[in-house]
C-alpha cells in the first residue's frame, strides 16, 4: 500500500545502516584524528630538540610552525605548549594517543 505510513516507514528502514555507517564511520575519524594530533605532538618534541626551525631558515619554532605547517600564531603557541606540558604529564599524552581524550580536552587540561 502506498499511502504516507508505508512510505515513511520504508525510508526510515533504508535510512538505518546509512546512518549507522556514517556514525560509524565519524567515530574512527575521530579515533584518527587524536592518533594524528598525538604523532604531531612527539614530533613537535623532537622538532624542538633538533632545532628543526634553524635547518630551514625560520628564526624560532614557533615561525616554523606557522610558515611551514600553516598554523595561525595562537595555534603554533597552543600546540607548543601542549607539546612541553605532555613531558610532564605522560598520563595526558597516553590519552590523547589512544584516543580517550581530543586535542582539544588535552589543551584545556594542560593549562
Amino acid at each position: 500500500m502506498l499511502d504516507g505510513r508505508v512510505v515513511e516507514e520504508n525510508r526510515d528502514s533504508d535510512r538505518a545502516p546509512a546512518w549507522r555507517e556514517v556514525h560509524s564511520r565519524l567515530l574512527s575519524l575521530r579515533a584518527r584524528r587524536a592518533q594524528l594530533d598525538y604523532e604531531e605532538i612527539v614530533a613537535l618534541r623532537d622538532a624542538v630538540r633538533v632545532q628543526v626551525w634553524r635547518e630551514v631558515g625560520a628564526a624560532s619554532m614557533r615561525e616554523y610552525l606557522e610558515r611551514v605547517l600553516g598554523y595561525g600564531p595562537r595555534a603554533a603557541n597552543e600546540r607548543l605548549r601542549v607539546a612541553g606540558a605532555l613531558d610532564a604529564m605522560p598520563v595526558l599524552g597516553r590519552a590523547l594517543a589512544s584516543g580517550e581524550l581530543p586535542y582539544s580536552a588535552i589543551r584545556e587540561i594542560s593549562r
